[in-house]
């Protein structure tokens, strides 16, 4: 894997003593954190039922400012190019990328360095990330988005479940 260094799980396991531990090949054991990703991003942008075609004007306006998903509490923020939500228990956070209405399955390098910090799972940087979804994608695993570079999502058999 190109990201080579170790860093911390929450539970104080580095990412190669989590993997080895529970026998799975470190790719699997990112597949499934990109998973649990996919499937919060989605469930967190179906909670705000915006339409696809909205303008950015109300877009902004449309936006509230709390969702609940499985009895805990997001908190919404839009910015620049999408949307940021934080978990107001966990502090972990999931930030839903330009047009995220149209492709919710959608994930890039950044935003999945941005949720595994929140988490503080290893890796957690941008360049790791970037990669690590290209040798995912050389291995089939993930698949690039056809509008956007660095945009990828999950084989339509492989979508998230949680």
């Amino acid at each position: 894997m190109a990201s080579g260094g170790r860093g911390r799980f929450s539970i104080g396991f580095t990412f190669l003593e989590e993997t080895k531990m529970f026998g799975k090949s470190s790719n699997h054991v990112l597949l499934e954190h990109i998973r649990t990703f996919v499937w919060l991003q989605r469930n967190l942008i179906q909670l705000l039922q915006l339409p696809n075609d909205i303008d950015e004007l109300s877009f902004r306006s449309a936006i509230p400012k709390k969702v609940y998903l499985d009895g805990s509490e997001w908190s919404v923020m839009p910015h620049g190019i999408g949307i940021r939500f934080t978990n107001r228990a966990t502090a972990e956070v999931v930030d839903a990328p330009v047009g995220f209405v149209d492709a919710p399955n959608s994930f890039d390098a950044w935003r999945l360095s941005v949720y595994f910090d929140s988490k503080k799972l290893f890796p957690n940087d941008e360049k790791s990330w970037i990669s690590i979804l290209e040798e995912l994608a050389r291995n089939q695993a993930i698949l690039p988005c056809q509008w956007r570079d660095g945009l990828y999502s999950l084989p339509v058999a492989d979508k998230a479940t949680h």
